[in-house]
């Protein structure tokens, strides 16, 4: 993975000087199917949009898509890190095909995953020299199956965990702090410390329904389309922020995202919608592709579509220029509670 100072201060130095160099880090939606349906997913979850699951990009699409980025500066010096999401990145067939594509063509990757097809790609995964995988935990045991909707998928985590470990590749869980996991977050910790194995969890990202109308009314008025936020409107109750605050977060100081809540600040984030931040600088060092190819910040305004315009012109195009311009001093109103604040 890219370092975070690292990143920030590239981010940074973009957004200041108005500069348009092509972004570190490029992070692909490969596919939008998922086989769990967890309670908190912006996709399939409570509140969530379930998402056009229609022409996700071919295997010669997903070729031309990798041929088209790395030729983007100076006919092929261009190596940004490709982190693989979804959904659920290994339900894709084609999986180790991608995997070998961006070996062969020295593209540095991560994957986000569920974790419960990993076992048959544990050698590929080795082969490529994937970077970090980031292993989708919410709970132990049963808890765990019952957010995730799959019976046995903890079973199934914990094991593709130490294969992963035994071969030699990093991994580290991310835990999203749910009503239902708030009083077993220090026993999911020890249970991975006693694993040896990275753990951060990850506060939800909310919004209340006027919230959401006034970003669709703001987005219409600014960028001429309805830009809706990729989550819901569950978030913890005051009852269970007290507990985190109490049972966990005061004397744990876990790593956590967004990067800068801290016990302080623990009650604002979930009681109160006031912003952290008053502008992103994010949107400076990385950029989205979803399953159809299209190329978009956050929300779903498209600059362009990676099958039909070089990635190099798309990031350096109109549609991307606006957006930058628009952001580089405010926050939307569906912005406050992104992670990436």
């Amino acid at each position: 993975m890219i370092k975070q100072k690292l990143f920030d201060l590239y981010c940074g130095f973009q957004r200041a000087f108005n500069l348009e160099w092509l972004p570190p880090l490029i992070i692909w939606d490969v596919t939008y199917r998922c086989n769990q349906r967890c309670g908190f997913c912006p996709y399939y979850g409570k509140g969530g949009r379930v998402p056009n699951l229609n022409k996700e990009m071919s295997f010669d699409d997903v070729t031309k898509m990798v041929l088209n980025i790395t030729k983007s500066y100076l006919g092929g010096l261009y190596r940004p890190h490709i982190h693989l999401t979804g959904g659920e990145p290994l339900v894709r067939t084609d999986f180790e095909k991608i995997a070998l594509l961006l070996n062969r063509y020295l593209l540095n990757y991560s994957i986000t995953t569920n974790g419960l097809l990993l076992e048959k790609y544990i050698d590929v995964l080795k082969e490529t020299e994937c970077s970090n995988v980031v292993l989708s935990v919410h709970d132990l045991y049963g808890r765990h199956d019952a957010i995730t909707r799959v019976k046995g998928s903890f079973g199934k985590v914990v094991k593709n965990i130490k294969l992963l470990k035994k071969a030699g590749i990093d991994c580290e869980v991310n835990c999203v702090i749910t009503d239902s996991n708030v009083s077993h977050l220090s026993y999911i910790k020890n249970f991975f410390d006693k694993l040896k194995v990275p753990i951060r969890f990850q506060h939800l990202e909310w919004l209340t329904e006027q919230t959401e109308k006034v970003q669709d009314v703001f987005s219409k008025k600014v960028f001429r389309k309805s830009l809706p936020m990729k989550f819901g409107t569950t978030r913890l109750s005051a009852e269970k922020v007290s507990e985190l605050y109490f049972s966990f977060l005061k004397e744990e100081s876990p790593s956590q995202e967004p990067r800068k809540l801290d016990i302080n600040t623990v009650h604002q984030y979930y009681l109160s919608l006031v912003p952290f931040r008053s502008r992103c600088v994010n949107i400076y060092g990385n950029v989205r592709i979803n399953p159809c190819g299209d190329v978009y910040p956050c929300v779903d305004y498209y600059y362009g579509n990676i099958k039909k315009e070089s990635f190099g012109k798309i990031w350096k195009g109109k549609r991307a220029r606006f957006f930058r311009k628009t952001m580089k001093d405010c926050l939307m109103p569906g912005c406050p509670r992104c992670c990436k604040l």
